[in-house]
């Protein structure tokens, strides 16, 4: 689970530092996925390091959660046919955390 978390942590903030440089630097909302991924991160370095890592994923699937419905606006205006840098990646990170959060709820369903 400690390589997931940082293949997909690692992930969002590339992804939002990308879209800072990328789109010109002209908004910090386009870090909001770098906001996400650095959390992620760190818990994962916490995680590798606790006698229990297991505690901590819960939080984890809370923070994919958070990013999840946070960027389904994405997923939306991509729908509707917008296809600015903004809605793209808003789409990715909709998918990377949609797919971690699905990971982590089955891993802990599974553990029970």
């Amino acid at each position: 689970m400690t390589h997931l978390t940082l293949i997909l942590s690692s992930l969002l903030i590339v992804i939002g530092v990308v879209g800072y440089f990328g789109t010109g630097m002209v908004s910090v909302t386009a870090l909001i996925p770098a906001f996400l991924g650095l959390p992620l991160l760190l818990l994962n370095l916490w995680a590798r390091k606790a006698e229990s890592p297991k505690t901590l994923i819960p939080v984890g699937a809370i923070l994919s959660g958070l990013g999840f419905v946070g960027s389904m606006r994405g997923l939306f205006k991509l729908i509707a046919g917008s296809f600015s840098t903004a809605v793209l990646l808003q789409t990715v990170m909709f998918l990377i955390c949609g797919i971690y959060m699905f990971v982590v709820i089955k891993y802990l369903y599974n553990a029970r």
